[in-house]
């Protein structure tokens, strides 16, 4: 299971709504404020976040081995470790996230 947070506004368990996430980060932008998207998994023996640099609070984790690492190379690779993210770098996380967690 995962769910996501996009400054103050989380979405239900395992959806992905496209729409929802493409306005709110282009309203965060649009308002001037940083976007911080959140992503917290549960499923399995896995439990972990992953948040967006503009996001207050994150700190470096544990070392990352098998599913948590691929999961890691898979934020990293749609750009999710930057400030240049976008809603369609979310959503293509997110649609692969759920893959690998099927």
């Amino acid at each position: 299971m995962f769910k996501v947070r996009i400054g103050g506004v989380e979405s239900e368990p395992n959806v992905i709504d496209e729409n929802g996430i493409n306005q709110q980060i282009n309203r965060q932008r649009a308002e001037g404020n940083n976007v911080c998207v959140r992503v917290s998994i549960q499923s399995g023996e896995l439990e972990f976040g992953l948040a967006t640099i503009n996001c207050e609070g994150i700190g470096r984790g544990k070392k990352l081995e098998g599913k948590e690492k691929e999961i890691w190379d898979l934020w990293v690779r749609n750009k999710l470790n930057s400030t240049n993210f976008t809603g369609g770098n979310v959503v293509a996380f997110l649609k692969q996230l759920k893959r690998i967690l099927d």
